[in-house]
């Protein structure tokens, strides 16, 4: 999480969070208006909600834009299954999970795309910033809150994600396949057209 004036922006995961959160940092990070989650050390807190945070601290963080990053759902999946396995090798996912949208976190915790929406309370959020278009969104929405003059923002088009896996996700999805899943994931594709204008099936086949 990170706190601005007027902004929270909210470390949805697997969505070019740590990009988005290096850039920020590297551009802001001397700014004392804005107030940056530690991370690396400690109990890890950078990907609490809003309730999260409230309960703990006891600090209400009302009355500011909410900021929170998105992809598209059949590479949100792939992506995700892939990360879990990475830090715990004892779980393995079946093609099920895949086509459902349902993950498990490295915890064992059974998890979904629509469920995660839930948990972050995703109609509360202002404003999304897409994965796909990273650079453009984030400059056209911290523009809002920031003074963007003279900073490079170069890296956002370098994402960190060192997972080996294709990248292809017609390797991984049929335009049938991709449609089932939607159809599990009624809230995130909701989500998705509103932000994309489709859904990435109507686009890629």
């Amino acid at each position: 999480m990170i706190i601005g004036d007027s902004f929270i922006w909210l470390h949805f995961p697997k969505a070019a969070g740590t990009t988005t959160e290096s850039a920020l940092l590297q551009n802001f990070g001397t700014d004392p208006s804005i107030v940056f989650d530690v991370t690396g050390q400690g109990v890890p807190i950078w990907h609490e909600t809003i309730q999260e945070r409230e309960r703990r601290t006891g600090v209400s963080l009302g009355g500011k834009d909410l900021v929170a990053n998105i992809r598209r759902l059949p590479a949100y999946i792939v992506s995700k299954i892939h990360y879990t396995e990475s830090l715990n090798p004892d779980i393995r996912h079946t093609r099920e999970h895949l086509l459902t949208g349902r993950f498990m976190e490295a915890d064992g915790w059974k998890n979904s795309a629509d469920a995660l929406l839930e948990h972050y309370d995703f109609t509360t959020i202002s404003h999304w910033l897409r994965t796909e278009n990273l650079e453009e969104d984030f400059i056209a929405v911290f523009g809002r809150y920031l003074d963007l003059t003279g900073k490079d923002f170069s890296t956002l088009s370098k994402q960190m994600n060192s997972n080996d896996y294709s990248r292809d996700l017609a390797k991984w999805y049929s335009r049938r396949e991709m449609k089932r899943l939607y159809r599990k994931n009624p809230l995130w594709a909701k989500l998705e057209r509103r932000v994309y204008g489709n859904l990435l099936h109507e686009e890629m086949y």
